[in-house]
């Protein structure tokens, strides 16, 4: 009980070296549960024994043991061990071949809650709007309002390059409120399409309001008088201007959209570009966040679809981490307890290595990728996994005569048993409106299969060669 609750609890805990704030909780959380679940069996368990046991020991002894196939189990072992380890290296050969179609999604939408309202009717207007996935945003920071103003001209100008590349499919920027300057420019002044349009005719307010009121009474439109009388006179205004409008004219402006844009407190603009149909590929992030180099210091080129990348990298870095931790100290929990006997510690190990292994190779033949929340509870496989072998392990050394068949009469059915309630468990995870936690029950639901098998299959089969072969040699 102590090794398997010491060695669970490292498991769960050393997933705190990852980045990710849930599976930093998640491994807190569950190492400190088992840890209590430990006490409490230890000293309540224990205690109600011994009550229940006051009228008698065979009251809690006699007891018929059910059924679990062990016996039988053990005798085809026990007469056929080189070719199960034979067939079982095969097979996990197989398996591991898996590995090869893995792939994680970095899709955050994909661990999300499955069938949400919400997110459905988010993909719906993303459609409508022909939105591809997550916007990238192009932020540029200025040091006064003029060099801003500079660079919101330079920017309209890269979005319209950028979509003539292909580079994007279509963007959303302060030039949908106010015409970039240059398109200002050829609009106002002396010689601009505007004067060429209206001549010297100069607009009258009273004019343009009584056309309007014909063709709205005309479509039975109704409207405010006043409020049609003050949007008409800015319109005229407007045509007026003789240069362009910069973003110092916008601060009185109270349309809410401009904030989307523009941020006064810390001169900045931001744009925000769209993906074709495929979605963001390496190439194209590449080529963008060059172009928004090549301008200069204040630019920048920030969005999840750049991000996504590191994060994967720093949850996988975390999670390798975390791995290598739990095995270590493990691996050293279980030398101390088996006194040093390097062999007989492998031996103990194999059935969890080869199932932490086995694992993604799994989910890769099942085509389940890996993801930012159940790629770090890999580690947690060890936390379940090793106490199987130790078991197995357990049983077949405390004797002096090493009986494998014995040790798995003992111990085959408390492994059977751990791993049908670990799986019980970790299963009904699976079916979670979470996407993300369904798929971390998935995980370790595979894991806790393949080490279960894995202990009392191929473990007494490696055993048995290894007593024959020290018999021959004895």
């Amino acid at each position: 009980m102590v090794m398997s609750a010491v060695t669970t609890a490292i498991s769960f805990f050393s997933i705190i070296v990852t980045r990710f704030e849930g599976l930093y909780e998640l491994g807190v959380v569950s190492g400190i549960g088992v840890l209590i679940c430990f006490f409490t069996t230890f000293f309540f368990m224990n205690a109600l024994l011994v009550w229940a046991g006051s009228g008698g020991a065979a009251s809690i002894v006699n007891l018929k043991e059910p059924a679990s196939g062990v016996g039988f189990l053990s005798r085809i072992i026990e007469k056929y061990p080189g070719r199960i380890v034979c067939g079982s290296a095969l097979l996990i050969i197989m398996l591991a071949v898996g590995l090869t179609q893995l792939s994680f999604d970095n899709n955050p939408d994909h661990i999300g809650i499955r069938n949400s309202q919400a997110v459905a009717a988010m993909k719906a207007i993303n459609q409508k709007l022909r939105n591809s996935g997550e916007p990238l945003e192009v932020m540029i920071r200025a040091g006064d309002i003029g060099e801003l103003n500079n660079a919101f001209g330079k920017l309209e100008t890269d979005l319209v390059q950028w979509k003539k590349e292909g580079l994007i499919s279509r963007a959303d920027s302060l030039g949908s409120l106010i015409p970039p300057p240059q398109t200002q420019a050829r609009l106002t002044g002396p010689t601009g399409m505007m004067s060429n349009l209206f001549g010297e005719k100069q607009i009258k307010v009273a004019e343009l309001e009584a056309a309007v009121v014909r063709e709205m009474d005309r479509f039975g439109i109704a409207f405010d008088r006043g409020k049609l009388r003050g949007y008409l006179t800015s319109i005229i205004e407007a045509l007026k201007k003789t240069t362009p409008v910069g973003l110092n004219e916008i601060d009185g402006v109270s349309d809410p959209r401009i904030k989307r844009f523009y941020n006064k407190q810390d001169m900045s603009i931001v744009a925000y570009l769209y993906s074709g149909p495929n979605g963001w590929d390496g190439n194209t992030i590449d080529a963008l966040s060059k172009g928004v180099r090549e301008e200069g210091i204040g630019w920048s080129l920030i969005g999840s679809p750049i991000l996504y990348p590191d994060i994967k990298a720093s949850i996988l870095r975390g999670s390798a981490l975390a791995a290598v931790i739990t095995l270590g100290l493990n691996l050293l929990f279980v030398l101390i307890f088996l006194k040093g006997d390097k062999g007989y510690a492998l031996f103990a190990m194999l059935p969890v290595c080869l199932g932490f292994v086995l694992t993604p190779a799994i989910m890769g033949w099942l085509g389940a990728p890996l993801n930012f929340m159940n790629i770090g509870t890999m580690a947690l496989i060890f936390g379940f996994g090793v106490d199987y072998g130790i078991y197995i392990m357990q049983s077949y050394l405390r004797e002096d005569i090493r009986d494998v068949n014995n040790a798995l009469r003992l111990s085959g059915k408390n492994v059977m048993m751990c791993a049908a309630t670990t799986i019980a468990g970790c299963g009904s995870l699976i079916t979670a409106e979470f996407a993300g936690m369904a798929s971390v029950g998935l995980v370790l639901t595979i894991g806790a299969v393949c080490c279960s098998a894995i202990t009392i299959i191929l473990l007494p089969s490696l055993l048995w060669l290894r007593k024959r072969k020290d018999a021959v040699s004895g």
